[in-house]
Formats: structure tokens, sequence, C-alpha cells
């Protein structure tokens, strides 16, 4: 039972990573209109928060988006 709970865990372990790189078209309430990349971990959960912090390092004013839309999203290999 015990070499059954370490091989899990081996498994587990070499589990292959991916990451996310996605770009966001951003209207902003002007009808102005910008395009921001971000690129996380497959497991990264994005919420508000990491949203407005997204926009606030793209110099956008996260108080002046009206709208976001994904426009491509990209899937690649983390380790080999």
């Amino acid at each position: 039972m015990k070499q059954l709970v370490i091989i899990a865990l081996l498994f587990a372990s070499c589990r292959t990573n991916y990451i996310i790189t996605e770009h966001i078209e951003v209207t902003m309430k002007d009808n102005s209109r910008d395009t921001v990349k971000l690129v996380y971990f497959d497991e990264t959960v994005i919420d508000s928060y990491v949203q407005e912090w997204l926009l606030k390092n793209n110099n956008i004013d996260p108080k002046q988006v009206l709208s976001t839309k994904t426009i491509r999203k990209e899937r690649h290999r983390a380790f080999k």
C-alpha cells in the first residue's frame, strides 16, 4: 500500500504543466480599444482582482473599461 502511494505521488509530480497565452481586447467607455497579453500557468484562476491587476500593469484604468473579450488563446508545454 505504501508503494502505491509513492508511485501515485511520483506520477503526480511528473505531470506536464502548460503555459497559457491569452490576448484580450479591452473596450473603453470612450469606445477606444486596446489589446492586452496575459501569460499564466493553466492552474491559475483569473478572478476580478487578477484582471484588475493585469489592466493596471498595462496602463489601463479599470474604472474606464466597458468590456473585455478574448481574441486568441494559445496553450504551450512548460516542461518537456
